[in-house]
């Protein structure tokens, strides 16, 4: 049904309410209903729209929304006759995620834009739109702003279920995205977090040019598009922010992890979907005559350094590596901080002196790469140096040293050896190690 048509219906709200910013149709026809199934029950939601480009759309929702769930389905009010499968995951922390839709999308979709500048006071009329539970309509109750705890909206009365991942509006702007709800209170991220968590990710926001406008180029860049380049398999990491390190109170965390520090990465690069194989090196080297798709390992790092050259690329920095690795998580591993789902991403804890494993035989991580936890330790291209507190901008590490960094772990390490975060200083004696491996970047020409 026309989202027009359907206003009659839909309306909770007078329409002067909306006299600023957005009106309640822009609102509407940027809102989503998500459903899929979670251990064999039925799970719902709502989204929003937060960036369009031809044929494929950008969804903001909780994370919970869609965490674990199979078979994600995703209708918009725009046009609630047809329903698209849940493409890519663009990032996931532990209050909001990002994903992609693809496909010839509805008439009229638009985008929400996030207020950032202006904060709601306490008693502030407030506006969620979502899809309750059981209904196939979004509906836009309002409600007052009843305080803040930390970065959280409390927002009085509780929503019921079904609004999880939908906007909080003021002024037809996006002021928080409902996440939790109990018997008393609705619980939203505000939209500083919101946008902090969505540039982290290198998500692109807004709607596309006007007709004869050209896009700038960083609006067509989506992390985890997929390209072989010379018959090797890469993922594109698009620009972004995020958090590099452990927070001081991480019980899991070693001293060199500490302090974290915000990092920004302002170019976008192609990243080895998996460790260099033995298959591929083999194509510049025949005498190389072992496994195929197990990685190529027992390398020192100028040796990997090399291979990365001859293959037309380089080694990862420190950054690029753990950003990657993140893709666009702030937990211990890339899929949360539950220790007991590590298997289903990585080898690890197994007999030391035993060969690793073939790549990509574990699930990948929300950018499509696999192994970035366990299997062979990566080296990458910085030297080793302590962190500091100050933001950085592309880091490459000190510029002199003859210590190492390996980064993601072994199939013999311990859990805790695998984190995002995890550091291996490597000294010069020990460079040629039997498990050591490598991935590269090829930098766009």
């Amino acid at each position: 049904m026309p989202i027009r048509a359907a206003l009659a219906l839909l309306l909770l709200l007078p329409a002067a309410a909306w006299a600023q910013g957005q009106d309640l149709d822009t609102a509407l026809s940027a809102v989503v209903r998500i459903s899929g199934t979670r251990e064999g029950a039925t799970v719902r939601g709502s989204g929003f729209v937060v960036a369009l480009e031809p044929g494929k759309a950008t969804i903001v929702t909780a994370a919970h929304v869609i965490a674990g769930v199979q078979q994600i389905e995703v209708t918009f009010a725009a046009d609630r006759s047809t329903s698209y499968p849940a493409g890519a995951v663009l990032g996931m922390d532990a209050a909001l995620a990002g994903f992609l839709v693809r496909g010839e999308l509805p008439a009229g979709l638009t985008a929400l834009s996030f207020e950032t500048d202006l904060r709601p006071s306490q008693g502030d009329d407030l506006f969620l739109v979502g899809f309750p539970q059981m209904d196939l309509a979004p509906r836009t109750p309002r409600r007052m702003l009843a305080g803040r705890r930390g970065t959280m909206l409390l927002i009085d009365q509780e929503i019921g279920e079904g609004f999880s991942g939908g906007p909080v509006l003021q002024r037809g702007k996006v002021v928080g995205v409902v996440t939790d709800t109990d018997a008393q209170t609705t619980y939203a991220v505000n939209a500083v977090v919101a946008r902090e968590a969505l540039d982290g990710w290198g998500i692109r926001l807004g709607s596309p040019p006007a007709a004869g406008t050209a896009p700038p180029p960083s609006a067509v860049c989506v992390s985890g598009e997929k390209r072989e380049i010379d018959g090797i398999p890469y993922v594109l990491i698009c620009p972004g922010t995020f958090t590099m390190g452990s927070a001081e109170n991480d019980p899991r965390a070693e001293a060199h992890e500490k302090p974290e520090h915000r990092v920004t990465l302002t170019r976008e690069y192609w990243l080895g979907q998996t460790e260099v194989t033995n298959a591929q090196y083999r194509r510049f080297d025949q005498r190389h005559q072992i496994e195929n798709d197990l990685p190529l390992t027992n390398v020192s790092w100028e040796q990997a350094d090399a291979a990365c050259r001859l293959l037309g690329g380089r080694l990862p920095t420190e950054a690029e590596w753990e950003y990657a690795a993140r893709a666009g998580s702030q937990t211990a591993w890339s899929f949360g901080d539950d220790e007991t789902k590590l298997a289903e991403f990585a080898w690890f804890q197994e007999r030391v002196g035993g060969p690793p494993h073939p790549v990509a035989g574990k699930k990948p991580n929300l950018w499509g790469l696999h192994d970035m936890h366990g299997n062979a330790p990566e080296w990458v291209e910085d030297r080793y140096g302590p962190y500091t507190a100050d933001a950085q901008t592309d880091p490459t590490g000190p510029n002199t040293g003859e210590i190492r960094v390996l980064r993601g772990g072994a199939y013999s390490h311990p859990a805790g050896s695998l984190r995002s975060a995890y550091r291996y200083p490597i000294e010069p004696a020990q460079f040629r190690l039997s498990h050591f491996g490598f991935r590269c970047v090829i930098d766009p020409r």
